[in-house]
């Protein structure tokens, strides 16, 4: 009898064991699980090659008598969507940028051109969608280079035009379908840091893009500030981005 009950004491501790560690298996594959869905739904790091299309507002003027002229053009180069922690992304990337303005009156043409190379460096949140899908937000400031700025103007048909610089010819051009081009804007910094929101969606290997930014930098020269004179820019942006 003795042994009897032994046996069923060994047996009962046995069972309470193994109900123990199958709940301890449980609890662990339920919390690896749980790691696995958190880490999937977690941001997604990725790089892409970006075309986009942009209008660019350039408002310029003394003191409150300002002028804004639209400027139209496209940007291209790299852009980073790098995963720091959970949600939170660091958005970045190397763009040029070209923006041009024409303008015709009486046979003469004036084109203004920007060349600009840009590096925004932004922090945003990002969610997970779908197997290979994601949205992102994001804000922050951007290194904005101005590589040139030009002014060209056309002369075509029978056109004369006269330079006069205090008093004085400068110069005069007679005939048809002649041309200058000059570089020469000294009166304006190079460097601008304009601060932007954007939105980006990614589907698998394909996604789009879409930014507003507008600049804090007066980019004229301090002499020209000192006299009041203001250089701003704001811009949109919306394009397509490429995986690779």
């Amino acid at each position: 009898a003795e042994e009897a009950k032994e046996e069923k004491a060994e047996k009962k501790e046995k069972k309470e064991k193994k109900e123990d560690k199958d709940k301890e298996e449980g609890e662990e594959k339920i919390e690896t699980q749980s790691a696995i869905e958190k880490s999937s739904n977690d941001a997604e790091s990725y790089f892409a090659v970006t075309v986009a299309y942009s209008f660019q507002n350039i408002t310029t003027g003394v003191k409150s008598n300002t002028n804004t002229e639209l400027f139209n053009g496209f940007n291209f180069g790299y852009y980073l969507h790098r995963h720091l922690l959970s949600h939170l992304v660091f958005v970045s990337g190397l763009n040029y940028q070209f923006t041009i303005k024409g303008d015709t009156k009486s046979g003469i043409s004036t084109y203004i051109t920007n060349h600009n190379l840009k590096i925004p460096l932004r922090l945003g949140y990002s969610l997970k969608f779908g197997k290979n899908n994601s949205f992102s937000a994001y804000a922050g400031p951007s290194l904005d280079f101005n590589v040139s700025t030009q002014n060209e103007v056309r002369y075509s048909g029978d056109v004369t035009t006269t330079d006069v610089v205090n008093g004085t010819i400068k110069s005069e051009i007679n005939g048809k379908k002649s041309s200058k081009k000059d570089s020469d804007y000294k009166s304006l910094n190079c460097f601008d840091i304009p601060i932007g929101i954007g939105i980006a969606f990614k589907f698998s290997k394909f996604g789009i893009r879409i930014e507003y930014e507008w600049g804090l930098v007066n980019r004229y020269i301090k002499d020209y500030r000192d006299a009041g004179a203001k250089w701003r820019s704001d811009q949109f942006t919306a394009g397509f981005l490429i995986i690779i």
